[in-house]
């Protein structure tokens, strides 16, 4: 059977487990609006590894949601662009 060596996998896991607690503290210690309520953010975060980090990072930390007023290079996160169905 094929198997990988460890010394390989360590360094890939840790720096996984890393990333999860990194955001995973972050979530719990901001006071900010998120996109996403804390708990749904913390779901992704420990169920898609390392997936789930990389999404909140890029949309929480980074501001990669684009505003629907807003113009094409400006970036916005503020919370009023959470998907209501009701609205149409």
């Amino acid at each position: 059977m094929f198997s990988v060596p460890w010394q390989l996998v360590l360094p890939v896991v840790v720096v996984a487990v890393a990333l999860v607690l990194y955001c995973l503290v972050d979530i719990v210690r901001t006071d900010d609006e998120l996109l996403l309520h804390k708990w749904q953010w913390t779901l992704a975060v420990v169920i898609l590894v390392p997936l789930g980090a990389f999404a909140y990072l890029l949309v929480e930390k980074l501001g990669m949601v684009h505003s629907p007023g807003a113009p094409p290079g400006e970036l916005d996160t503020r919370p009023d662009l959470y998907f209501d169905p009701r609205r149409r």
